[in-house]
């Protein structure tokens, strides 16, 4: 019983190696955007007017959040890191760079590097120890979602 527990708390790792390396698929390959929240419908992708929600063309579902799914799924993809540029270019957002900050800022993800030179990295299972390896970043600044917050912490 001993051996089999060490050896879960042993195999119990993050993946250190990403889905598109792990299986040689080149970036090109994979159809980008916000999937529908609706597994009948599955739609990609969902589009957004502006700061809007996000609406599937197809069935007409309406979502606040469809996107957070959408970001989980570029960090086990692509890597550790997203850029505001990456994150516009993957979720088909044109050059909305207000909109796309907005969307990292809310999702209280670490950060490094200021203005253009930033980059957002998730702070929770099952990336935490792969950021610090991968990209040697520092758990220096937290994003939260209102300026409030941020107000109350000074």
């Amino acid at each position: 019983m001993r051996k089999l527990s060490r050896l879960l708390i042993k195999m119990n790792r993050p993946p250190v190696t990403f889905v598109l390396e792990k299986y040689g698929v080149v970036r090109g390959d994979l159809r980008s955007g916000v999937q529908c929240p609706v597994p009948e419908c599955g739609q990609l992708p969902m589009v957004r007017n502006g700061a809007g929600p996000w609406v599937c063309i197809r069935c007409g579902t309406v979502s606040k959040d469809a996107h957070i799914q959408a970001i989980d799924d570029h960090f086990l993809l692509f890597g550790p890191t997203i850029t505001n540029r990456e994150l516009r270019a993957f979720l088909h957002l044109g050059d909305s760079v207000d909109v796309a900050g907005r969307m990292l800022r809310s999702l209280n993800l670490v950060c490094s590097g200021s203005r253009r030179m930033r980059v957002y990295a998730p702070d929770q299972f099952p990336w935490n120890p792969v950021v610090r390896k991968k990209t040697g970043m520092k758990r220096s600044v937290v994003l939260t979602a209102s300026k409030s917050e941020n107000e109350r912490r000074r």
